[in-house]
């Protein structure tokens, strides 16, 4: 028996791609049939079309991602710019060791990446955030499958800011990880993902251009804890869009930590070289 629903959605989606192709966010040209990129082809066809970072992005733009690969600082996660040494402790880290146990990120803070930030932060393009979520979940899934994460934090924003911007970046990154997961049938250990246990209750100046002693100066005391008791003995996730000079998520740390908190790591979708 004919389902004619499903041959009138057909139709729909082949005149829609042919009337109405997609483009390029970022540069504009128009989005052919491409490899896949970043995705097995399993994982490919497990997902939805809007999960799939080449549904807004062309393969030109895309190929410029820089993933983070070895040899990087095993704390902060920052590529080394030389080939030659294995994976170790960075002098930065040596010298000055966040309060966070681990920071890793999926790419370079550069060109494409940097500007698919960029439209999903200051632009409202909001549909980016599950291609970018899908790209941080696999990061996750890379660096923490034997880890036991109890709590996804995303970095809260000052209210004012939230109201200006209308959401938090960190938070629609990681919102649809349960479901990812379900799709690419990938094991999954579900932590809570809270978005109200850590609040920024005093508003700062934005940490852009700023050197790394004024970041450090500027987000001091800027956040606080709602529930000491939901944190205690906890593995956290501190969850942002970019890794900087850490500054941040360093103080998001240490409150966390003061507050009962096992351990804080970091996981960010981009970091800067």
């Amino acid at each position: 028996m004919i389902d004619y629903k499903k041959v009138t959605t057909c139709i729909i989606k082949i005149f829609a791609d042919v009337l109405f192709p997609g483009k390029c966010l970022t540069c504009g040209t128009w989005i052919n049939d491409q490899h896949n990129i970043f995705l097995t082809a399993d994982q490919e066809k497990s997902l939805p079309e809007n999960m799939k970072i080449r549904f807004f992005l062309c393969e030109l733009c895309l190929n410029t991602f820089i993933q983070v690969k070895p040899p990087f600082c095993l704390k902060c996660g920052i590529m080394f710019k030389s080939h030659e040494a294995d994976s170790h402790i960075c002098g930065k880290c040596l010298k000055a060791p966040g309060r966070f146990r681990v920071v890793r990120a999926f790419g370079v803070y550069d060109k494409t990446l940097m500007m698919a930030i960029h439209y999903l932060k200051y632009k409202g393009k909001i549909q980016l955030a599950r291609p970018l979520g899908l790209l941080l979940f696999l990061t996750f899934i890379k660096f923490w499958q034997n880890e036991n994460i109890d709590l996804i934090l995303p970095v809260p924003l000052h209210k004012k800011r939230l109201k200006n911007r209308g959401f938090n970046q960190g938070f629609l990154l990681v919102r649809h990880w349960p479901k990812i997961a379900e799709l690419l049938n990938i094991e999954y250990f579900h932590p809570e993902i809270k978005r109200d246990l850590l609040a920024r209750n005093r508003w700062t100046t934005p940490q852009t251009g700023l050197k790394r002693k004024e970041r450090i100066e500027n987000i001091k005391g800027a956040f606080t804890l709602s529930r000491l008791s939901s944190i205690k003995s906890k593995n956290i996730l501190l969850v942002d869009d970019v890794f900087t000079t850490g500054a941040t998520v360093d103080e998001c740390a240490k409150v966390l930590l003061q507050g009962g908190a096992a351990n804080v790591d970091v996981l960010t979708l981009a970091q800067t070289a």
